[in-house]
């Protein structure tokens, strides 16, 4: 059995965050959900996405996310794939189903590549540069 290292907020690279004076007028409108059952790390993103203009609220698994997005109406969701009661892939599938036309971005420390379950997918640990990248494409922020 192999030993899997569970990400940490050590594991995050925040050399490349985005300084407040370089918020533009468009993300401070847009709000982003993050899903993550990491405390520490949830709001190291959340501060990270905060500095770069977003309006930002979390929720702790899938169950909380499907909560918040009645209530809070955020524009993307930044989830987890590994969490308790419900997972990131549930919570997207249930997203589908139910309807809902949200953007999503699903991260882990157990899957690599570009896409999970056609969701676009950041691998942890990660840049938080790379981050704040896939959350703007989710967004459609880029220029």
């Amino acid at each position: 059995m192999t030993n899997q290292h569970s990400p940490s907020t050590d594991d995050v690279d925040m050399s490349n965050r985005v300084p407040p004076v370089a918020v533009s007028q468009v993300t401070s409108r847009r709000k982003v959900l993050v899903v993550d059952d990491e405390p520490g790390l949830q709001e190291l993103i959340a501060e990270a996405l905060s500095d770069a203009g977003y309006t930002v609220c979390t929720a702790n698994d899938g169950i909380e996310a499907l909560e918040a997005i009645e209530r809070e109406l955020p524009d993307l969701v930044l989830a987890d794939v590994r969490m308790p009661r419900l997972d990131g892939v549930s919570l997207l599938e249930r997203l589908i189903v139910g309807g809902h036309n949200l953007p999503i971005v699903l991260m882990s420390a157990y899957w690599t590549g570009t896409e999970l379950s056609g969701a676009p997918f950041v691998s942890k640990p990660f840049d938080i540069s790379h981050l704040l990248e896939m959350v703007a494409r989710g967004l459609d922020l880029e220029g």
